[in-house]
């Protein structure tokens, strides 16, 4: 994965693993995710997330169900910057809110201890189905 660079317009985009002109929308349970619109719908209504936590959402999403490791999300949502892995984990309990997600009952976001995360988002482009949702 590419580092982010957070910047503006379709230059954010493409370093947030997108091509600036493939604008990509993901569905997963009551959820519609447009990165290029930067907007979360559950059930048509708009969720308000940080910027740090959407683009956390669009890395877990576009991981494919792929356990990512803890100093990879950092270096990728923090590039070239010194922060505590608390921030991370404030992260995820934040997203994990928007999504009304636990860590006790995962349905979206799996912590796999002292590893990482991973989403457990069967999450479609047009409403395609993926096989990986789910695994442990």
């Amino acid at each position: 994965m590419e580092n982010l660079k957070f910047l503006q317009g379709s230059d954010r985009r493409s370093h947030l693993g997108q091509k600036a002109d493939n604008p990509q929308r993901y569905t997963f349970g009551p959820f519609d995710l447009d990165t290029e619109e930067h907007t979360l719908l559950r059930a048509g209504d708009p969720i308000t997330l940080p910027p740090k936590c959407f683009d956390l959402l669009c890395v877990l999403i576009r991981s494919h169900g792929r356990l990512i490791e803890k100093d990879q999300l950092m270096r990728l949502l923090w590039p070239n910057t010194f922060v505590e892995e608390a921030n991370l984990s404030n992260l995820i309990a934040v997203l994990r809110k928007a999504l009304g997600d636990s860590p006790s009952q995962s349905q979206y976001i799996q912590t796999v201890p002292k590893l990482g995360y991973r989403a457990n988002i069967c999450a479609g482009r047009s409403h395609q189905s993926c096989a990986w949702a789910g695994r442990r």
